[in-house]
């Protein structure tokens, strides 16, 4: 049985956010078939979003804590 062929495509953006702050972007999909419809390769970058947004979030708190713990401690 033969299989479609697949490839991988990723990208990588710094984004500046001001203030000495920049985020990298990395988006990545994996297993793409050759002959995927335009609706797959766009339900794929959306997964991709929403787990960016997510890990955004995350991050923005952490570095909201970081900062407030490292005042507290100054």
């Amino acid at each position: 049985m033969e299989s479609t062929p697949r490839i991988t495509v990723s990208t990588t953006r710094k984004i500046n956010l001001g203030n000495y702050e920049s985020q990298d972007v990395f988006v990545c999909l994996v297993d793409v078939p050759v002959d995927a419809s335009e609706e797959l390769i766009e339900n794929m970058l959306l997964t991709g979003e929403k787990a960016v947004k997510a890990i955004s979030a995350r991050l923005k708190g952490l570095v909201s804590e970081a900062r407030i713990s490292g005042k507290e401690v100054a």
